[in-house]
Protein backbone atom coordinates (compact mmCIF):
# COMPACT_ATOMS: atom_id res chain seq x y z
CA UNK A 1 0.00 0.00 0.00
CA UNK A 2 0.95 3.29 -1.01
CA UNK A 3 1.78 6.00 1.41
CA UNK A 4 -0.77 8.03 -0.45
CA UNK A 5 -3.50 5.43 -0.44
CA UNK A 6 -2.83 5.08 3.02
CA UNK A 7 -3.38 8.62 3.85
CA UNK A 8 -6.57 8.68 2.03
CA UNK A 9 -8.04 5.49 4.19
CA UNK A 10 -7.29 6.87 7.67
CA UNK A 11 -8.75 10.82 6.65
CA UNK A 12 -11.64 8.93 4.99
CA UNK A 13 -12.05 6.38 8.32
CA UNK A 14 -11.79 9.37 10.62
CA UNK A 15 -14.58 10.95 8.56
CA UNK A 16 -16.62 7.99 9.37
CA UNK A 17 -17.83 7.13 5.88
CA UNK A 18 -19.06 3.97 5.10
CA UNK A 19 -16.98 1.13 3.57
CA UNK A 20 -18.45 1.09 0.26
CA UNK A 21 -18.21 5.35 0.41
CA UNK A 22 -14.13 4.36 0.61
CA UNK A 23 -13.99 1.43 -2.19
CA UNK A 24 -15.97 4.26 -4.29
CA UNK A 25 -13.68 6.93 -3.67
CA UNK A 26 -10.69 4.44 -3.75
CA UNK A 27 -11.69 3.29 -7.10
CA UNK A 28 -11.87 6.68 -8.26
CA UNK A 29 -8.49 7.94 -7.30
CA UNK A 30 -7.28 4.36 -9.19
CA UNK A 31 -9.25 5.64 -12.38
CA UNK A 32 -7.55 8.92 -11.90
CA UNK A 33 -4.03 7.08 -11.90
CA UNK A 34 -5.11 4.62 -14.92
CA UNK A 35 -6.29 7.56 -16.87
CA UNK A 36 -2.81 9.73 -16.30
CA UNK A 37 -0.56 6.69 -16.05
CA UNK A 38 0.88 8.52 -12.70
CA UNK A 39 -0.05 8.82 -9.15
CA UNK A 40 -2.35 11.63 -8.24
CA UNK A 41 0.21 12.74 -5.76
CA UNK A 42 2.09 14.00 -9.11
CA UNK A 43 -1.07 15.70 -10.86
CA UNK A 44 -1.88 19.57 -11.02
CA UNK A 45 -5.42 20.79 -10.14
CA UNK A 46 -5.80 21.09 -13.75
CA UNK A 47 -5.43 17.38 -14.61
CA UNK A 48 -7.57 16.43 -11.77
CA UNK A 49 -10.42 19.20 -12.99
CA UNK A 50 -10.00 17.86 -16.59
CA UNK A 51 -10.50 14.16 -15.95
CA UNK A 52 -13.45 14.88 -13.87
CA UNK A 53 -14.66 17.45 -16.71
CA UNK A 54 -13.86 13.94 -18.83
CA UNK A 55 -16.13 12.05 -16.39
CA UNK A 56 -19.12 14.15 -16.46
CA UNK A 57 -19.39 14.60 -20.62
CA UNK A 58 -18.11 11.49 -21.88
CA UNK A 59 -19.17 8.81 -19.37
CA UNK A 60 -22.73 7.65 -17.01
CA UNK A 61 -22.96 10.67 -15.14
CA UNK A 62 -24.28 8.12 -12.09
CA UNK A 63 -20.82 7.90 -12.00
CA UNK A 64 -19.75 11.45 -11.73
CA UNK A 65 -20.90 12.25 -8.11
CA UNK A 66 -17.82 9.51 -6.41
CA UNK A 67 -15.40 11.55 -8.95
CA UNK A 68 -16.66 15.29 -8.05
CA UNK A 69 -16.07 14.28 -3.82
CA UNK A 70 -12.49 13.36 -4.18
CA UNK A 71 -11.55 16.11 -2.30
CA UNK A 72 -7.37 13.91 -0.76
Amino acid sequence: MTPLRKQMIEAMTLKRLAKKTQEAYLHAVEELSKYYNKSPEFMTDDEVKDFIYFIQTKRNWRCFKKYADIRY
